[in-house]
């Protein structure tokens, strides 16, 4: 860890100094600083930015002793409770194919086979962990009464379209199988991972939402991030890895995957929202948009996983 002072005065040079990588919810800037250079993250764009600087910053207090070659080192935060400062870590973001697929298992092992050698309490829940379907419902219900609050197209998209499929599901759903505890990485893909040429090791970034979770989640999830552009080959390579590696259970995975597609219907929807409230009507009806995809995902049934892979791959056409 840094000294108070030597983070302050990184923390005062990325202010000075021009972002280089502008993300969703953050931003990095990268300092050269005594001949090391480090990333210094800005969570300020989120009122929850504290939230997530602190779920990341301790996940990678856990991770990295462990995993040095996978992860950052976190090194220092900032007295704003905005900006962290992480070892600065070389790499281009890979494209989403059959070898970028295979390094995404090795490093789902890795975190699983650590699992198993840890308790429950050395780690964090993952944000918005989901260790039975009643969970994840739960939530869906808290996210949508959250759209609904604020009258508009966001509220009556949430009403007429979202909020009736998802009570619809919730009338029929079973607790199908039980969860597979891992630690997930939860924001996990293509977006979220840089290969390094020098060690041509993979390295993973962004660990906002790390923590425990169901295995189950966390494969669906990385299905279904808009980010994410899965060909047929690459979608059912991921599939059935990640059946391998957490012994998942297929009526489970299939049972949870509508109301995960309304859970990024509604992530989506409130990125609408936040669009509309900036006045950004273009990026707001591309948000709606893909929102509505997600509804009409959830709504149709998916009998088996080759159903799963064929939903997936027609997202990247918008279908």
């Amino acid at each position: 860890m840094l000294s108070g002072a030597k983070a302050q005065n990184i923390i005062n040079l990325a202010m000075q100094s021009p972002v280089l990588r502008v993300g969703g919810n953050s931003t990095i800037t990268r300092v050269d600083f005594e001949q090391r250079s480090y990333a210094v993250k800005n969570y300020s764009a989120r009122a929850d930015g504290y939230q997530r600087l602190t779920q990341e910053f301790s996940a990678l207090e856990f991770l990295h002793p462990k995993l040095p070659d996978r992860f950052a080192e976190p090194l220092g935060i900032g007295s704003d409770g905005q900006r962290a400062i992480y070892s600065w870590l070389n790499g281009t973001r890979p494209v989403l194919d059959q070898e970028c697929v295979a390094h995404m298992l090795d490093i789902a092992s890795e975190l699983h086979f650590l699992s198993k050698s840890v308790t429950p309490e050395q780690v964090n829940p993952a944000t918005d962990q989901v260790l039975t379907i009643s969970d994840l419902c739960d939530q869906l219900v808290e996210r949508f009464e959250t759209l609904q609050a604020a009258p508009g197209l966001v509220a009556d998209f949430t009403k007429t379209r979202a909020l009736p499929l998802l009570l619809e599901l919730m009338a029929d759903h079973n607790e199908t199988g039980q969860a597979a505890i891992t630690l997930s990485p939860s924001d996990f893909g293509a977006h979220n991972l840089l290969w390094d040429h020098e060690t041509e090791k993979m390295r993973c970034v962004d660990l906002e939402f790390f923590g425990w979770d169901d295995a189950h989640k966390l494969t669906c999830d990385s299905l279904l991030h808009p980010l994410a552009l899965w060909s047929v080959d690459a979608a059912d390579t991921f599939l059935l890895g990640t059946f391998a590696t957490y012994t998942l259970d297929e009526a489970r995975l299939i049972g949870m995957w509508p109301l995960l597609n309304l859970k990024w219907a509604a992530i989506t929807l409130a990125r609408a929202q936040r669009n509309l409230q900036s006045g950004d009507t273009t990026l707001a009806d591309q948000a709606t948009k893909l929102a509505t995809a997600y509804v009409n995902r959830a709504s149709q049934e998916a009998d088996s996983l080759s159903d799963i892979v064929q939903q997936v791959a027609r997202k990247r056409r918008g279908s």
